[in-house]
């Protein structure tokens, strides 16, 4: 995992002798006792914590807006002989992390040092007894085992190991963060990660989706677009989506130019550190469309004051190159973690971002991101009806605004229209026991919104049709009323139609309309944009909550959905 300041530069060497070596492409339940906190769209979020005291932890996990739901801290490390060495470990900070709802889950350490991970990899018994007894100890919720810098000959080794410890705590969530691998290294430390073998007997895969460029490189991205995606389609070779997270970077990487001309250089620099240089100094931002990375060219000048990063590294007069990930890249690193439908995302570390990633986590946590409506005509009518709850996506990405609406889909917006999600459900139609819908049906049975077939079925993946539509929202809504409904207003409903009324009222009332040769067309099967914006006009009407037979008319009980 990352480290900042000198520590970082322990990956120099070995980076520098992977990329020249020869390398070759690879060919291509524990659901009911392992679980983990979830927000609105089921992602696990996760982030890395070092390097600091348990105060700091605390302010910096406070400042999250509540999107974190597991914590790895810096509390587990490996000494030269394999063995475990504990950090910072209080009963105190972890109970006070329960009581918010995160998880916590040290990861294990051999900080980039070779002889130490060999040696807990020769020590795998032991070692993962030793992690053990101080997980039970703590009421920790698991490991996540963050071994670098072993060489592939310990594949098998890294495995069992993950395997023993997988063994010994069935019911506490063990993670493993990988090397993020784009060109399918077998060789190095990339190696000994076997991923499949690994997801096969671990919870999750945190892809560490960092370091392309790094201290001794020439200057370029923390984690560009297509290395980012080729080392989730490298990792999906090998395990399913729901086993992977995806980890960013909250630091970048800077390069000084010296007297040759030449950028040299590669140290980390973390989020707050790049804003503040923004804020005092003289500085170019641009962003590069093809990596999906933010880059900035930075004078300080002899008469300006010399900024200190990391808290200790003093940056002298000259110009800089500074690559990292601002906003946009990180929410385009989102839309990967949507696209390819993985688990979550991690981070890092915490402490190191800008307080405006966390506003970015909350947007992308909590709302759909629709990816296929921005050219579409109802585009905002639809994100009134996500916004209200009403409609969801059918994905996460992808609403299918031009799909027709299933009666199945009819029924649960309607429930959720009227807020009546906890109410007791009428008797079942025939065809409807299992089916996802089956309690939304039921309720709107109950409350006559919608009716079955005279066999006796529902029909629930049948279409909607727009005099369907239109008798559906008259039972429904209460529309305003002096209207003559005898009057006809198109060519191609009849007065004697069974939708007749319902078709003009709500025409009358702006909430439908005919095209432009006077024709309703009522046969035509509604499309979910059309049944959002049919919605969302029929807004400030109140909804018909108890419509009983009585005295051959509805005893009405009106209640507000403005």
């Amino acid at each position: 995992m990352m480290k900042d300041g000198d520590k970082m530069l322990k990956r120099t060497a070995p980076l520098i002798v992977l990329l020249t070596m020869t390398f070759s492409l690879c060919l291509n339940s524990y659901a009911d006792i392992k679980t983990d906190i979830k927000i609105n769209n089921n992602t696990y979020v996760m982030t890395y914590v070092f390097n600091g005291t348990l105060t700091i932890y605390r302010n910096n996990i406070n400042k999250t807006n509540n999107n974190i739901m597991s914590i790895a801290p810096d509390f587990l490390s490996v000494d030269s002989k394999g063995e475990l060495i504990t950090h910072k470990l209080t009963h105190t900070f972890i109970e006070a992390m329960h009581e918010k709802g995160i998880k916590v889950m040290p990861y294990l350490t051999n900080d980039w040092d070779k002889a130490s991970g060999i040696a807990a990899m020769n020590n795998a018994d032991k070692l993962a007894n030793q992690i053990k007894a101080v997980v039970d100890e703590y009421n920790l919720d698991g490991v996540n085992v963050d071994i670098e810098n072993v060489s592939d000959q310990y594949r098998t080794q890294y495995t069992y190991f993950v395997k023993r410890m997988n063994e010994l705590m069935p019911k506490k969530i063990i993670a493993v963060a990988v090397a993020a691998n784009p060109y399918g290294w077998t060789q190095g430390w990339h190696g000994c990660y076997d991923y499949k073998a690994l997801s096969e007997n671990c919870d999750y895969l945190m892809i560490m989706g960092y370091d392309e460029s790094y201290y001794g490189s020439e200057p370029g991205p923390v984690a560009s677009a297509a290395f980012t995606e080729k080392s989730i389609q490298y990792a999906l070779k090998y395990t399913t989506a729901d086993k992977l997270v995806l980890g960013i970077p909250f630091y970048g990487r800077y390069w000084k130019k010296d007297a040759a001309g030449d950028y040299k250089g590669g140290g980390g620099i973390s989020g707050i550190d790049i804003e503040n240089l923004m804020k005092n100094y003289n500085t170019v931002k641009v962003y590069d469309n093809n990596t999906q990375s933010a880059k900035i060219v930075m004078n300080i000048k002899q008469t300006d004051n010399f900024p200190t990063i990391w808290g200790s590294t003093v940056l002298t007069a000259g110009e800089y190159i500074i690559w990292y990930d601002d906003l946009k890249a990180i929410k385009f690193k989102m839309e990967l973690i949507d696209k390819y439908g993985l688990k979550g995302i991690g981070s890092w570390a915490l402490g190191q971002e800008s307080d405006a990633v966390w506003d970015l986590y909350s947007e992308w946590l909590n709302k759909v991101n629709l990816l296929d409506i921005d050219e579409n005509w109802a585009k905002e009518l639809i994100l009134e009806c996500v916004d209200l709850g009403w409609m969801v996506g059918r994905t996460k990405t992808a609403f299918e605004p031009d799909k027709p609406l299933t009666r199945a889909e009819a029924a649960a917006i309607l429930v959720r229209i009227c807020n009546l999600q906890n109410e007791a459900m009428e008797e079942n139609f025939s065809d409807t026991r299992g089916h996802w819908a089956e309690k939304d049906i039921r309720i709107c049975r109950k409350y006559n919104f919608l009716r079955g077939y005279e066999d006796g079925s529902y029909r629930p993946n049948n279409r909607i049709t727009r005099e369907e539509i239109a008798e559906i929202c008259n039972r429904m809504f209460v529309y305003s009323g002096g209207i003559d409904y005898q009057s006809k207003s198109y060519d191609d409903v009849n007065n004697d139609a069974w939708s007749f009324e319902a078709i003009n009222k709500l025409t009358e009332n702006g909430i439908l309309t005919g095209y432009p040769n006077n024709k309703f067309y009522p046969k035509r099967n509604v499309s979910r944009g059309e049944a959002a914006a049919i919605f969302i006009r029929s807004k400030g009407f109140g909804t018909r909550t108890n419509l009983l037979t009585y005295n051959g008319g509805y005893q009405n009980e009106v209640i507000s959905v403005r």
